[in-house]
């Protein structure tokens, strides 16, 4: 490859057999020619090893190494080692990709002489084939008016304008090479430390609001859809991240107020995806015993939070144990479900009178309820609302005491 190299694009690789084609095909198909995809197969048992080779001899911008199973933060590591561009960019395996997002984002880190580049996302539900939007990933309201901007400029939302995920965000090499960035080597959430450190250092941020990534969600076989199986992962990657952001003079009050933020998203989502009972009670107690205090949310005001939602779960948590904690959750996902359901039924009326369809809205609202009865907190709390002696066999109170080591799995 002779021109200079404006992208690396890195692609950790697991089992991803069944999406990677479409994946590599919309990274090959990019208007921006003049990248590199270093794609690193972490130990696949599938045919994705296969697959990658194939790329690699039908495009001289495809690079494969193989390396056994140490999860998507060590196999991004070692791509980024391989990494030649002026820009990196860690994109997934089973996601795809706007065919002028790389264009869009180095102009845009270019004109903006920019260590960041930050655009938006969309969902694609893997078992409907909906795509929808997800302003979790760049929350706009949030956006300085002036680019670029740092933390400075930010101030208590430095940590909340977007997600921690990786794959929204083209990086300056030189910067995260200055500062020695790297993903953490575990099964969940080694993003955390890499982006939260990256967007507390960076000295010049910017955006492209356009939504430039499709996210696969309902991927069981995807990191993300093995959440229970890792529950003290999430913890451990913001532990990290408090830990080295304390280090620095400048972390001050209104960063650590948006650090304890960030981190109650991301703590609910794991409890929510626990897969039994007894997962979610020993979490639960862990949350309750330790992480609250550790992370500043434990007897915070409303005005501490982000969102009244936040508030009111945090409050909840501390107040209850752990069923009337899931009671609680289950009436609130009823309640919300009901609304949907109104909102549903008033659109459809409406429309009828009308004789048009509004397909966007409809969607919108139908995805909207298959979140909500797809929650495992909303299924788990209607064994506890409906079914209470079926609760009393299932349901013990955790052993007192979890050992340290059961909570580092």
């Amino acid at each position: 490859m002779g021109q200079e190299i404006k992208v690396s694009v890195v692609v950790p690789v697991y089992n991803a057999q069944a999406f990677l084609e479409q994946c590599l095909d919309s990274i090959l198909g990019q208007t921006l020619e003049e990248i590199e995809i270093i794609c690193v197969d972490d130990g696949s048992a599938d045919e994705s090893g296969d697959i990658l080779e194939e790329y690699r001899k039908r495009d001289s911008r495809v690079a494969v190494y193989h390396q056994k199973n140490q999860y998507a933060g060590v196999a991004r590591n070692l791509g980024l080692r391989y990494a030649k561009g002026k820009y990196v960019i860690f994109w997934d395996s089973d996601d795809f990709f706007e065919k002028e997002a790389l264009e869009l984002l180095y102009k845009k880190a270019e004109e903006d002489q920019a260590d960041i580049c930050i655009c938006g996302a969309r969902k694609y539900n893997q078992e409907t084939g909906m795509v929808y939007p997800a302003g979790e990933y760049l929350v706009k309201k949030r956006i300085p008016a002036q680019m670029p901007f740092n933390k400075n400029d930010m101030g208590k939302y430095l940590f909340n304008f977007c997600s921690n995920v990786p794959w929204n965000k083209l990086f300056l090499r030189r910067f995260v090479q200055e500062h020695e960035l790297e993903f953490q080597p575990l099964r969940q959430a080694n993003d955390v430390y890499f982006t939260m450190m990256a967007l507390f250092l960076a000295k010049r941020m910017t955006v492209v609001p356009e939504e430039l990534i499709c996210y696969r969600t309902l991927n069981s076989d995807s990191l993300s859809g093995r959440v229970s199986d890792t529950k003290y992962c999430t913890v451990d990657a913001f532990r990290a991240a408090k830990k080295k952001l304390e280090s620095f003079p400048e972390f001050t009050d209104e960063f650590r107020q948006s650090f304890s933020n960030k981190t109650i998203g991301p703590l609910l989502i794991t409890l929510r995806r626990q897969g039994d009972i007894k997962g979610y009670a020993e979490l639960y107690s862990y949350y309750k015993e330790t992480v609250l205090k550790e992370f500043n949310l434990w007897g915070q005001r409303e005005d501490f939070f982000n969102s009244q939602q936040d508030y009111e779960d945090l409050r909840r948590m501390q107040e209850c144990d752990y069923q009337e904690f899931l009671l609680y959750q289950a009436q609130s996902y009823e309640k919300r479900l009901k609304q949907e359901r109104g909102k549903f039924r008033a659109m459809e009326r409406k429309q009828k009178e009308k004789g048009k369809k509004d397909k966007k809205q409809e969607e919108k609202l139908k995805k909207r309820i298959e979140e909500l009865e797809n929650s495992t907190s909303y299924r788990l709390g209607r064994v506890v609302t409906y079914v209470p002696g079926m609760m009393k066999r299932l349901v013990k109170k955790p052993t007192a005491g979890t050992s340290s080591k059961e909570r580092g799995e």
